[in-house]
């Protein structure tokens, strides 16, 4: 819920409360940084191959990926040979700003449904999405207060979904 979201970002918040993984998004392009630093010979293929089995469970629990083709293709190039330059590389670097894009929208979508992820856990892809987008914990905090605290309808984490769509471009404090 809204509340787990403003707790990761608050900064009193105790470091063991606080969110400290990385988003699904995020992993996917450290998978791609990472096949690059294979190839300069900066990583070692095993370093490479755990993180792709690490990102692929975790993107395959993310229920905002995308849909069953979406979520099947990054499986496949997840599970696959990701050597920098080759054509699965190519493809994952070409589907990772469609998995961006309407991720929030998807979320929300996704939390007012049946199916919907726990509340721990859809904060968690909240907060790291919006973190990970460049928006400061600090600003993220005072927006989610404002819209939580000072607007008299009651808000549910969809609705905080849908209304990101008013963060700034800008990300400045």
């Amino acid at each position: 819920s809204w509340k787990e979201i403003e707790e990761f970002w608050d900064s009193t918040t105790p470091w063991q409360r606080s969110i400290w993984t990385i988003g699904t998004i995020s992993s996917v392009a450290e998978v791609l940084e990472a096949a690059e630093g294979v190839a300069r010979s900066v990583l070692s293929e095993a370093s490479l191959r755990t993180l792709q089995n690490e990102v692929d469970k975790a993107a395959g629990v993310d229920p905002a990926v995308g849909d069953a083709p979406v979520r099947r293709a990054l499986g496949q190039l997840l599970r696959g040979n990701l050597t920098a330059g080759r054509v699965n590389w190519h493809s994952l670097n070409q589907l990772l700003p469609s998995l961006q894009t309407d991720y929030l929208t998807r979320l929300a979508s996704i939390v007012r449904s049946r199916d919907r992820p726990g509340p721990e856990r859809a904060a968690r892809y909240v907060a790291s999405y919006l973190l990970e987008a460049g928006f400061s914990a600090r600003y993220l905090h005072r927006w989610l207060r404002y819209r939580v605290r000072h607007k008299p309808e009651e808000m549910t984490l969809g609705d905080l979904l849908e209304r990101s769509s008013d963060l700034p471009r800008s990300r400045d404090d």
